[in-house]
């Protein structure tokens, strides 16, 4: 049987997040909407029918979801358990290569993945369709394949090239393809993930880390110290970003630091900046505070309307800067 109802963030990994004077509720910010609400969090970063395949006669199946949840619970949920009850955080060498999945799985499970793998494949198939039609063989066997006297090579090539104008032609891939694709990324970000250098970061009182439907923040910085955000989680030099709760935070980078790093009010919000620039729609967050609202529609109206792009066969993903 299907369960209906599937989180694509994690719902034990939420409830560190809960409303102090409503825990069964967390504070949701919409940055398509611009609005706050209050909501429980069983409904909270869920989807009907998320993960579910479909099996060749039709019906659903939750083998996926079923994984997915097994390899979370079974490693990673006991090292947050026990990270959330100590003050600050020690990270064990044992920890690193369940939490290496499990961050990796929090990744590629995300809306952000599942959106930047359909927008890759809608860029395939309009690739496709260029080479198509700068092929006047295929056009002409597309014309002998449909015997149709009103199709000519002249309106089979304007058609495939009205395709390369998102503009004129949306393209949008759904099914299993779109759905397995993401996890197939796992096996190769979570082993380098162990590699990086691992360190907690606490917030300063008064001020929470957030989380968001994307909760696995990836950066690069510039020449110029500007954290872009828009770049693969396998980018050499990024910086990683995952909150375990509102006081402390993990940080994984390819540069050498300390173990432990009490933030300044200013540096927290900064990596706050950067998980509303990472979340495709929702933030989450322990308070309702209009700093954090004016923060997610900020991130909401730098985001570039096309994370990625393509100049004739050349295929990129945009980056932005996420500073005030």
């Amino acid at each position: 049987m299907t369960r209906n109802l599937q989180h694509y963030v994690q719902r034990f990994y939420l409830e560190a997040f809960v409303d102090a004077a409503r825990p069964t509720n967390i504070w949701v910010y919409d940055k398509h909407t611009g609005l706050i609400r209050s909501q429980g969090i069983r409904n909270t970063a869920a989807e009907s029918l998320y993960y579910s395949l479909e099996n060749p006669d039709g019906s659903k199946n939750n083998m996926l979801d079923r994984q997915v949840v097994d390899k979370l619970e079974n490693g990673g949920v006991p090292i947050l358990r026990r990270w959330r009850a100590e003050e600050p955080p020690a990270i064990l060498e044992s920890d690193l290569k369940d939490m290496a999945w499990y961050i990796a799985l929090s990744y590629v499970r995300s809306p952000r993945a599942r959106k930047d793998i359909q927008d890759l494949m809608a860029v395939g198939k309009r690739l496709d369709l260029l080479e198509m039609a700068e092929s006047d063989m295929i056009l002409e066997e597309i014309i002998k394949e449909t015997a149709d006297p009103d199709v000519t090579k002249e309106k089979l090539r304007e058609a495939f090239l009205a395709a390369q104008d998102p503009n004129r032609i949306t393209i949008t891939l759904s099914g299993n393809a779109v759905v397995a694709s993401p996890f197939l990324m796992a096996d190769r970000i979570a082993p380098p993930l162990v590699l990086m250098h691992w360190s907690i970061l606490e917030a300063p009182a008064g001020t929470d880390f957030v989380a968001c439907d994307s909760p696995v923040s990836v950066c690069l910085f510039d020449d110029d110290g500007h954290a872009l955000v828009g770049v693969g989680i396998g980018h050499a030099g990024v910086e990683i970003t995952f909150p375990i709760n509102p006081r402390f935070a993990l940080r994984l980078s390819w540069d050498q630091g300390k173990g432990y790093r009490r933030l300044t009010k200013r540096a927290t919000w900064h990596i706050n900046r950067r998980m509303a620039a990472q979340a495709l729609r929702y933030v989450y967050a322990a308070r309702r505070s209009k700093r954090l609202n004016t923060i997610v529609r900020d991130m909401a109206a730098r985001e570039p309307r096309r994370r990625v792009t393509w100049q004739g066969r050349m295929v990129r993903f945009e980056t932005f800067r996420v500073d005030p």
